[in-house]
């Protein structure tokens, strides 16, 4: 039995014919799925008239179909990103039918394309000797990327219908679908100026206005397709993979995107195209989609029937999604630009002169010809780029023009300060990896192999060619290296928070000459180590992480500060007190600074040094508080720690906590001493999410945390509290 839309490794999985990829390591076993061959069959009833004529739409065919009505051959797709349509009017009975739909091997097929071309793509990426994945068109991470491992499904993923026309009204004009064009939320404007080149979104108003992009960059939300609803036939299917249907996915993506404070969000190209349902939820609730086409990482042929797959593919979706405002940016591809340029292929993989022409005008043809040209057709407002990042993270001026990946952090292994110095135009991708909770790792790894404490098919689930080796230099840079599983995970994700956190501040400061910020990645395909801050299973790997105001300590050892304007919150301060304490509380100095409204906006630099004794700084922290002195019995507006040595070389004591409920949503915590880095986890009780974690708190000082979900007193009692603390005393 098949659910559709859906797709056949959910099916196998339904019908208990394999086991969950997800688990342990039984992905390793499904290497067959992929070479096999899948039918569909099913009947429909059909009062079938002599004044209609009919046709049958499929929606999507992933990848390649060959379709039959009632053993007629009508149709063979070879699209996973496009829709088919034909008439079947001569093919139908009155009452029964037979549709089948016999879906290929997509790798055979693939193989037999690949050794048939002299050019070896460089699809570096894909997991296998024999690159397929740039002569089909397929969701190209299914083929193996550094967010997931390989698994290729096949089948009819989205809906099936048929469609009735009285045969007396087929050749009436019907309504111009480009009518239906919609006007984007925002726009991008991208002017030479004495620096380089911007590129900032403004709102779509008579007065236009600067708008920073806050946001993330999403990938699909599982690595097949998953049914559009539940069938209470096969309730429990979905129960079993811990999965939502696709619209339930969508529903609490986009409801997390409002939680995290994101205003846009890149569809990545190493994808699929949404569903409409996808976009209708980013269009109510005003989050712009910056789209790419599904291109990514590779160069691609330019043969005639492959020209004219793409083609059908990028007319059909820019007419299927131009309808929405809040589409408001076209990207060609995912990094191939870029790539051409700066990450040596020509030399890695032997390019002749002639193979490098054919290459490149492949590339133009496709980016710089097909799709502009046919974005022009419909006279949107919508910008194009041919690629993105625009501009490459290696050299200094790079980051003086257009949109930029900055992945000097993690693949160049710079230090998480670079952050502060490598400011780009706009950031559209950066990132730090890291492991799931521990209800997700726990899940999906019940065999519980463990070596020296840790647990090798945990470990073994970081697909990055970097490694863990990489990320455990990263974590013991700043932090000690745990041992136990859950204490690594915690590890991990406290260095993805300080990192996501530095690099937002940095970029938040530097508007409008930086424009942008979106993250790599908001989710997870799969329960990996992977870039995202919503894992698999819809947990938090850390908290949203924007403030009233943004303060970060430069590589030169001084304070920045601003208001964080993307928050649309009016507040007044006029000055700024900082005091320098010692680690067990006390106040060594304080010293106040008078500001201006206009300087909070501007951002105001500070130099620490001018106000206290250097030896004095190296003993304690400091702490930020922005002051209304007009109000003297209000509450500081906003205030933070900043710590001025790493981690690890700050003694600390053991906290003793004490926590008081105040309403349904939020919590008060105080603890004896100073915590670094706190994180509160419900083991017990899933539906809780904090809004605050990984905080500092200062000793005595009471700290008011905001939470979703039912919160017990019981769950209160049995909260898991972790921190730098217990990373520097001896694991059990």
């Amino acid at each position: 039995m098949a659910i559709v839309p859906g797709s056949n490794i959910n099916d196998l999985i339904c019908n208990k014919l394999i086991p969950n990829p997800y688990i342990d390591d039984n992905i390793s076993t499904l290497k067959w799925v992929e070479d096999s061959t899948f039918t569909y069959l099913t009947v429909f009833n059909l009062q079938v008239r002599n004044e209609f004529n009919y046709e049958i739409l499929f929606e999507g065919l992933d990848t390649y179909a060959e379709v039959y009505i009632n053993n007629q051959l009508i149709l063979k797709s070879n699209n996973m990103f496009v829709a088919y349509q034909k008439e079947i009017t001569k093919l139908l009975r009155d009452g029964t039918n037979l549709l089948k739909i016999v879906f290929k091997s997509t790798v055979e097929i693939g193989k037999l394309k690949a050794l048939k071309d002299a050019i070896k793509y460089p699809a570096d990426n894909e997991d296998g000797e024999i690159k397929v994945s740039p002569f089909v068109r397929k969701a190209a991470f299914q083929f193996g990327w550094d967010i997931n491992p390989r698994l290729i499904s096949c089948g009819i993923w989205r809906p099936i219908k048929i469609i009735s026309t009285k045969k007396d009204e087929i050749n009436k004009p019907k309504p111009n679908d480009l009518n239906l064009i919609a006007e984007p939320f925002y726009n991008l404007h991208q002017e030479p100026d004495e620096i380089g080149k911007s590129f900032i979104f403004y709102t779509n108003q008579k007065k236009e206005e600067k708008i920073f992009m806050q946001g993330a960059n999403y990938v699909p939300y599982n690595m097949y397709p998953l049914p559009l609803k539940n069938y209470k036939r096969v309730a429990h299917i979905q129960v079993n993979q811990g999965l939502p249907n696709r619209n339930e996915y969508y529903q609490q993506l986009f409801s997390e995107l409002k939680n995290y404070g994101c205003n846009m969000l890149r569809v990545w190209g190493g994808g699929w195209y949404e569903d409409d349902y996808f976009y209708e939820l980013a269009d109510s609730l005003h989050i712009a989609i910056w789209q790419d086409f599904m291109f990514a990482n590779t160069m691609y042929p330019n043969d005639e029937e492959w020209l004219n797959n793409v083609k059908q593919e990028v007319k059909y979706n820019i007419e299927r999604l131009s309808k929405h405002p809040s589409i408001v940016l076209w990207s060609g591809n995912n990094e191939i630009d870029v790539a051409w340029k700066n990450w040596g292929w020509q030399k890695k993989y032997n390019y002749s002169i002639e193979d490098s022409v054919k290459l490149i005008n492949s590339y133009k043809i496709l980016f710089e010809q097909i799709i502009p040209d046919e974005i022009k057709k419909i006279k949107t407002k919508v910008s194009y780029i041919p690629s993105s990042p625009i501009s490459n993270w290696g050299k200094t001026e790079d980051f003086n023009t257009g949109d930029n990946h900055y992945w000097g952090i993690w693949h160049g292994e710079a230090a998480l300060e670079d952050f502060y110095t490598h400011i780009p135009r706009f950031s559209s991708e950066y990132g730090m990896p890291s492991i799931g909770v521990s209800a997700s790792l726990n899940y999906y790894n019940s065999k519980n192999n463990k070596t020296q404490n840790q647990n090798n098919l945990i470990l073994r689930r970081m697909k990055s060619y970097k490694g863990i080796k990489l990320l455990k230099k990263y974590i013991t840079d700043d932090i000690p290296l745990p041992k136990s599983d859950s204490n690594l995970s915690y590890a991990s994700r406290y260095i993805q928070y300080k990192a996501l956190n530095m690099a937002y501040n940095a970029h938040l400061y530097h508007f409008p000459f930086c424009a942008g910020s979106l993250f790599w990645q908001f989710n997870e395909s799969w329960p990996g180590i992977t870039w995202a801050v919503i894992d698999f299973m819809g947990s938090r790997k850390v908290p949203p992480y924007f403030e009233k105001a943004i303060v970060t300590l430069n590589e030169n050892g001084k304070l920045k500060l601003k208001k964080n304007v993307q928050l649309n919150q009016t507040f007044f301060a006029d000055e700024i007190e900082i005091s320098l304490k010692d680690f067990l509380g006390a106040t060594i100095k304080k010293q106040s600074i008078k500001c201006s409204n206009k300087e909070l906006l501007d951002g105001i630099e500070i130099n620490p040094i001018i106000y206290f004794d250097s030896l004095a700084l190296k003993s304690g922290f400091l702490k930020i508080t922005l002051i209304d002195t007009n109000n003297k019995n209000a509450k500081p507006i906003f205030d933070t720690l900043i710590l001025l040595k790493k981690e690890k070389e700050i003694k600390l004591l053991k906290p003793l906590f004490s926590f008081a409920k105040i309403d349904n949503h939020h919590l008060k915590i105080t603890a004896n001493t100073l915590v670094i880095g706190l994180e509160i986890e419900c083991l017990n009780n899933n539906s809780v999410k904090f809004n605050h974690n990984f905080f500092n708190l200062e000793s005595g000082i009471e700290k008011l945390i905001s939470f979703e979900g039912d919160l017990s007193e019981k769950d209160i009692k049995e909260l898991k509290l972790t921190s730098i603390y217990d990373l520097q005393t001896k694991e059990k």
